[in-house]
């Protein structure tokens, strides 16, 4: 199993990948002082490549590139995309990501920038997506409140959900039928399935959701201090009888 992620300092970010196993960590592309370098918020790790936005450190007309590494061989590609605005995520054979003026999609088997599905056009809209490689999530605000829509290939339309919440923010997590979003300075899950949710945490809490497992925290209290983590493993539960509209 790998993990990929950043490390950084004032000066020199650098995207690596390790074994969960153990073994030395994979140095994958470095940011320079300027600014040029990878994204190592959300890089997308995909049969064994890794995949990075990489921004010059000045942006020419919004455009950037798609880094890719190969960790088999160590070989690196990249072709020129739209700026991405948030995270890149993984939908079956797609990246998809938010750029200035529309959703963008790139085939990873192709290696180009690829119209968008039709279903999938709204995440120009977006504030955040989320996916776990078969269900692709996006959220956003609008005038009756925030809004979660949801799509998987088999399903005949998108799954979409508007949420008694003014102020639905970033980060969305998600996995499997679960959604978990910040709103009103605490998190909630939401099942793209049926539209029912609940609330995970009071205020100021944390809460995600990522391979199967749902992690909450609570602070102690408004001024810091935790007052422990809880873990729930989602693949073996039914779906959350507390979820109620």
């Amino acid at each position: 199993m790998l993990a990929v992620g950043g490390v950084s300092d004032l000066v020199v970010r650098t995207l690596y990948v390790n074994r969960v196993s153990g073994g030395d960590p994979i140095s994958v592309a470095t940011r320079g002082a300027d600014g040029t370098g990878p994204d190592t918020d959300t890089p997308v790790l995909s049969d064994g490549i890794v995949y990075s936005e990489i921004a010059p450190a000045e942006l020419a007309a919004g455009n950037a590139f798609l880094f890719a590494f190969d960790l088999a061989t160590g070989d690196p590609r990249s072709w020129a995309i739209p700026r991405a605005l948030g995270p890149i995520v993984r939908w079956g054979d797609l990246l998809v990501w938010r750029a200035a003026s529309s959703a963008v999609a790139f085939d990873l088997k192709r290696h180009q920038v690829v119209d968008i599905p039709a279903q999938l056009a709204s995440i120009g809209d977006a504030t955040w997506i989320s996916s776990d490689g078969q269900t692709i999530r996006w959220q956003g605000r609008g005038a009756k409140g925030g809004w979660l829509k949801a799509y998987r290939s088999e399903w005949g339309s998108v799954h979409e959900y508007v949420l008694p919440w003014e102020d639905l923010s970033p980060p969305l997590s998600s996995w499997g039928r679960y959604a978990v979003a910040l709103a009103g300075q605490r998190y909630w899950i939401l099942d793209v399935e049926t539209g029912q949710y609940a609330p995970l945490t009071i205020e100021w809490g944390g809460a995600i959701v990522s391979g199967g497992l749902l992690a909450t925290s609570e602070m102690a209290n408004a001024k810091g201090g935790s007052a422990g983590l809880r873990e729930l493993d989602l693949s073996s539960v039914p779906p959350l009888p507390a979820c109620t509209r």
